[in-house]
């Protein structure tokens, strides 16, 4: 299953060059908990170092290329779609009185599996509310991810160790303009 994550281009966006990632530096709360967020997709990374640029007030976002490779010794795990395992996870992660639900994730080297961005934050909410049924229970969660349309969610990689992060070759920065005065 990793193989396809060997030897590939990935791409983190932030509002600052980041050659070496720390796990110090990196916040709780996020949708695979923490640690250095990842994606394939340029053009994903590129816009959240927009949106993470803006939300810091920098003049410019950063686009950071690496090199991924030889995962294979890592404890790995991908969340093939958006099922009650991604939603419980990123619920678990994201809230503390459900971190029960993210448990069995918790010693793993990388997660990845689709972004629950600002598109899905409704979604989510929602769930949390408990307005789908019991969080947890496959009905509240089938009935949320319906809400999701995942084909339109991109991907991410969390890198949670620091051996993990030993696998990224850091290749090149790039500055991203933002375009203010909306």
């Amino acid at each position: 299953m990793t193989d396809n994550l060997n030897n590939i281009k990935v791409y983190h966006g932030s509002y600052m060059e980041v050659k070496t990632p720390d796990l110090n530096k990196c916040k709780d709360g996020k949708d695979f908990g923490r640690g250095f967020y990842i994606t394939t997709d340029k053009q994903q990374a590129i816009k959240f170092s927009k949106l993470i640029a803006d939300r810091y007030n920098t003049p410019f976002g950063v686009l950071n290329e690496y090199l991924l490779s030889d995962i294979n010794n890592l404890k790995y795990y991908a969340f093939e779609s958006t099922d009650l395992n991604w939603l419980n996870c990123i619920v678990g992660n994201r809230r503390k009185s459900y971190r029960h639900l993210a448990e069995k994730w918790a010693d793993y080297d990388i997660l990845s599996g689709k972004v629950a961005n600002d598109d899905t934050s409704t979604v989510i909410n929602v769930y949390l509310l408990g307005l789908y049924g019991e969080i947890g229970s496959e009905n509240a969660g089938t009935m949320a991810i319906s809400n999701l349309e995942p084909e339109h969610l991109k991907n991410q990689l969390c890198f949670r160790t620091e051996e993990a992060l030993k696998k990224l070759c850091f290749i090149k920065s790039e500055k991203i303009s933002l375009v203010r005065g909306r």
